[in-house]
């Protein structure tokens, strides 16, 4: 689960970073801090995570024209002790966006 963010920016451009928190083990705090790497406007977001045990690195892709498809792309190259320990916490972190974007979907198709 993501709690809310802040950016260090006004706008999503590339370099930009958000300040965010993910629930951990035993729903501790854990920094996910992450930057914008590259931003093309009604196309692509892609990023890396800057901050945590972590690193992951996505992207969101919008494409279409009467409708809009997202597709979400992220990454991690887990290896040893943190690939054993950090694979369950990866996997939950990876349902929550997906829970988001379908929550913003509905919220987006419900605007008249």
């Amino acid at each position: 689960m993501h709690l809310p963010f802040r950016s260090s920016r006004a706008a999503a451009t590339p370099n930009i970073s958000y300040s965010q928190q993910t629930t951990g083990p035993l729903g501790r705090p854990i920094p996910a801090d992450l930057e914008i790497t590259e931003y093309v406007p009604d196309s692509t977001v892609v990023f890396r995570v800057i901050a945590g045990p972590v690193r992951p690195f996505g992207s969101y892709v919008f494409s279409g024209d009467l409708t809009t498809t997202v597709t979400f792309s992220l990454k991690v190259n887990l290896t040893g002790i943190k690939k054993l320990l950090m694979t369950r916490m990866v996997q939950q972190t990876m349902d929550a966006e997906m829970v988001a974007l379908d929550k913003a979907k509905a919220l987006l198709e419900s605007r008249p």
